[in-house]
């Protein structure tokens, strides 16, 4: 459970009528867009939802009552350990009735006050990163910095290791205070004070660097730099070096 709290969002609101009266016994379906994984709920006494420990993606939320008309949010982006606020107001009508909005410019984070900014999947792979080191992107938040000497040294003597650039430093916290994240598991390397298992670029989905104000539940006196790998989706979809030719084949009872 603290792996999945650490890795995952969160969608909560409150649901009202036309007048801004609460709503409660209101049906609420999220859903990530990608996949089709739905989590269905209902609203509180006091008109709330909640739905977390959702995985980093693209999410929709349908809300239905009798007597209203049912309203869809899409294309909202749910970031790794953010908590998306939405409120609806349903307007009076028939069920078979439905209000669409898409989803615009990114939404102003007001239910959390952790500082930090969340790495997208794009700079990732289009980048070029000397190593193919994730946590070099890192130092694109503001108020991080690569550390002294531009190495990572051990505990101790003082050894220097080949883990160069993998150092980030926030606010003039020691690189060993920092707490390095894989899908919600801890990823440090005790000795070095940095990331103990570098993923590939390509198993990324995106990582967020927090530098201050974060939940006290990472334990941490540095940054903290949490990973979401990528997941799978309903769509084929994959990636390719220049020039090389990919045949996808279905074979069935020795047909081709």
């Amino acid at each position: 459970m603290f792996a999945q709290v650490q890795a995952t969002g969160t969608i909560s609101g409150h649901i009202t009528d036309a007048s801004g009266a609460s709503m409660p016994k209101v049906q609420v379906v999220v859903t990530e867009q990608q996949t089709g994984v739905s989590t269905t709920m209902a609203t509180n006494s006091s008109g709330y939802y909640s739905v977390p420990l959702l995985k980093p993606g693209v999410y929709s939320i349908r809300a239905t009552a009798p007597g209203f008309k049912t309203t869809v949010r899409s294309n909202l982006t749910l970031q790794i350990a953010q908590v998306l606020e939405q409120d609806i107001r349903l307007q009076v009508g028939s069920v078979q009735q439905q209000v669409t909005v898409t989803a615009g410019a990114p939404l102003l984070n007001t239910e959390t006050t952790d500082l930090g900014n969340v790495i997208s999947r794009t700079p990732l792979i289009q980048l070029p990163l000397n190593g193919r080191n994730f946590a070099q992107l890192g130092l694109l938040v503001p108020g991080t910095n690569g550390g002294g000497a531009g190495e990572v040294r051990s505990t101790g003597n003082a050894n220097s290791t080949d883990r160069n650039g993998a150092n980030i430093v926030a606010d003039g916290a020691r690189s060993s205070f920092n707490t390095y994240m894989i899908d919600g598991l801890n990823d440090d390397d005790q000795l070095v004070g940095t990331v103990k298992v570098f993923p590939n670029l390509e198993d990324i989905q995106e990582f967020k660097v927090q530098i201050g104000n974060y939940d006290a539940a990472y334990a941490s006196g540095g940054a903290v730099v949490n990973v979401t790998t990528a997941s799978g989706t309903n769509q084929l979809h994959g990636s390719s070096h220049a020039g090389l030719e990919i045949r996808f084949v279905h074979q069935s009872r020795g047909t081709r």
